[in-house]
């Protein structure tokens, strides 16, 4: 029976979708394949031969995309070899935004030119910077909230910059509001087992 939905119809049952685009999936992944495998080698290759920790993709670019991104890294390491002591021993992420993550990982924004790459692989160390600075002020945080612990959620890519104006400007208000009136007398002298999680925009 022919479903009277187009394919991009969100009434369309779910059932009903996966059997009617289930052929065209399998038929792309088929034509499609041998460019991932070929991306994946290469992804291989500049691990090991420039030590990084590894290439991760943060990103829902397709398969002839994510080789082209692959391709362009590679060109640009081997134009600029003073980057391979930067990147080595690190994991590079192709992603939405372009810095260094909380965790030291380099995201490059996969849209962007190589220039940009560029700027933020030589810029990598002075972000390295900021992210020993940042221990200091989740302590003065979570001091100022009675020990309270200060997390952040691993399945999200937090940028090293935004983490830090955000634990800054927290502190700030903080100080600022207790400089003014005390913390609400209903909350416990000891806030060690709560979690207080930092999210940025």
């Amino acid at each position: 029976q022919t479903s009277s939905f187009s394919s991009t119809d969100k009434r369309q049952p779910l059932l009903g979708w996966l059997q009617n685009n289930m052929s065209v999936a399998r038929q792309r992944l088929s034509r499609h394949e041998p460019i991932r495998l070929e991306t994946e080698r290469l992804q291989g290759e500049i691990c090991y031969k420039y030590e990084l920790e590894d290439i991760l993709w943060d990103c829902g670019w397709e398969t002839v995309h994510r080789r082209g991104v692959v391709e362009a890294f590679h060109a640009l390491v081997l134009q600029y070899p003073e980057v391979q002591k930067i990147i080595k021993g690190r994991t590079i992420v192709f992603g939405k935004n372009s810095g260094v993550s909380i965790s030291g990982q380099i995201i490059l924004y996969s849209g962007e030119v190589r220039n940009n790459w560029l700027n933020v692989i030589k810029t990598t160390p002075d972000s390295d910077k900021l992210l020993l600075s940042l221990p200091m002020w989740q302590k003065t945080l979570s001091q100022s909230l009675r020990d309270i612990q200060i997390v952040t959620d691993p399945a999200n890519i937090v940028m090293v910059g935004d983490h830090r104006i955000g634990l800054r400007q927290l502190v700030t208000s903080l100080g600022d509001y207790k400089t003014r009136r005390s913390l609400p007398s209903t909350w416990p002298e000891d806030m060690s087992y709560f979690k207080l999680g930092i999210e940025s925009d």
